[in-house]
Parts: structure tokens; sequence; C-alpha cells
């Protein structure tokens, strides 16, 4: 599953693939996490703290559960990447017992990482930021920074290809939230957000669960 998305989208269906035997197993390929309370502050700071905070969370339960696993966040802006590190920071300073899974010189070190920086690298499990969401007001801008720019479906495509066993999704919104304009004279700028909205439901139907059931 953790390929699947991109080999149809991306690739139409050539790459050779092999099922998992892992398949249906807790922190094993694509699920989505909900975040309802998520808030993406778009005349000010541009950050989602409560959607920042439940990665932090995220992260926490991935060391005491699965500390032999590597780990990576990937977040689609500058600005939910530098909220995330702040509030992990906050989190290393309040459990000094985990402070070795940060370690720069561990094999396959932890990593944030916004969705222009992070070709390359791989990890066993990524937890992916959406961030955008809707404001204070419940309004939902469809301008997704990097997604929404030409071959921005490319940058999400490298991004949902990073993990080796699992993927958490980790989102304010909802697929039927995105507005998608399947006619939009722009073409390349719109695909990335109607592939968002794709790989949405694709992570949601993966484990065949309603979101808001998904989030530890």
């Amino acid at each position: 599953s953790l390929i699947a998305f991109s080999n149809k989208e991306i690739y139409n269906s050539q790459l050779v693939t092999f099922a998992s035997a892992n398949a249906g197993r807790t922190d094993t390929g694509v699920e989505f996490v909900y975040v309802e309370n998520g808030v993406y502050e778009h005349g000010t700071t541009r950050e989602n703290i409560n959607e920042a905070l439940k990665v932090a969370q995220l992260v926490l339960r991935h060391i005491r559960l699965t500390p032999d696993k590597s780990l990576g966040v990937i977040t689609f802006s500058a600005t939910q990447q530098a909220a995330i590190e702040r509030i992990i920071l906050q989190l290393r300073r309040d459990n000094p017992q985990i402070a070795y899974f940060f370690d720069e010189q561990r094999p396959a070190a932890f990593f944030v990482k916004n969705l222009e920086n992070v070709q390359g690298d791989e990890r066993d499990t990524i937890i992916f930021s959406i961030g955008y969401a809707k404001d204070s007001q419940n309004k939902l801008s469809m301008n997704f920074g990097p997604l929404s720019r030409n071959g921005g479906y490319r940058r999400l495509n490298v991004a949902v290809t990073r993990a080796r066993y699992n993927l958490k999704l980790v989102g304010s919104i909802l697929p039927e939230d995105l507005k998608v304009q399947t006619d939009n004279a722009e073409g390349e700028y719109s695909r990335g957000v109607a592939m968002l909205k794709s790989y949405m439901e694709f992570a949601i139907a993966a484990k065949n669960t309603k979101p808001s059931a998904v989030a530890p």
C-alpha cells in the first residue's frame, strides 16, 4: 500500500510490486490521523499548532512503542516545520529519557523536513503533516504552498514514497473539504491539490476505518 497510490497516479501502474505480509497490522501501510480541532492561522503565524501537537504526540508514541524503527516528519510548509520542531524541542526537555532517539549520529537519524527539501530521505515510519486547514473563521484557502505550484504533484509523490513500513498522514481537513476544479485551466497547478484529495481518500480507505477513529 505504501507504493500503490504513486504506482497508479504517477507511473500508470507500470511498477512491479509485491503484497505485504503485514497488511492490516497496526503501524503498517498508510493511514490517516484526523485532527478535529486543527486550525491554520492563515493571516498571522501560518501555523497549525494543534496539528503540530498531534505530530509530537505521535513522535512520542513511536519512541515508546517502536524505538528500533527510524522516523521522519514531513510538512507541507517551512512554517509548519518550524512549529513542529519547536514543540518537539519542548517534548525533549520534558522527557530527557528519550534524548537518545534524537542523536544526529544515529543511523537514519530522526528529521523534520518540509516538502521541498525531503527528497532522498527514507525512514521506516513517516509522519506527514498537511498543516493547511480552515482558519479561525472556518474558511479554507485553496493555496497549499508548494503543492499548488507548477509540478507540486511531483513533490507530493516524493513525500508519500519516503516510508518503508508506515506512513501516517496527519490532517485537520477531510477530502470533502477540498473543492478541486477539474476544469481549471492552470492544469499543472491544480493537479497537486487534486492528488492530495485522492491520497487522503486512499489513506482513509486503507485501514477501512473512519478518520476520527484512527487517532491514538
